[in-house]
């Protein structure tokens, strides 16, 4: 499990740091976690 849990206009640039690819989907509730997919596969993240 990645963690990306950050303010909302990080979220994206973190996933895009941990995966390497811009592929954050949407936050999840109000701690701003993020989902990013890795060739196909779906991880959640939070910090």
């Amino acid at each position: 499990m990645f963690s990306c849990k950050m303010h909302v206009t990080g979220v994206s640039k973190q996933c895009k740091n941990l995966v390497g690819q811009n592929a954050c989907s949407v936050t999840i509730q109000f701690q701003c976690s993020c989902r990013c997919r890795v060739q196909g596969v779906g991880i959640t993240g939070a910090s």
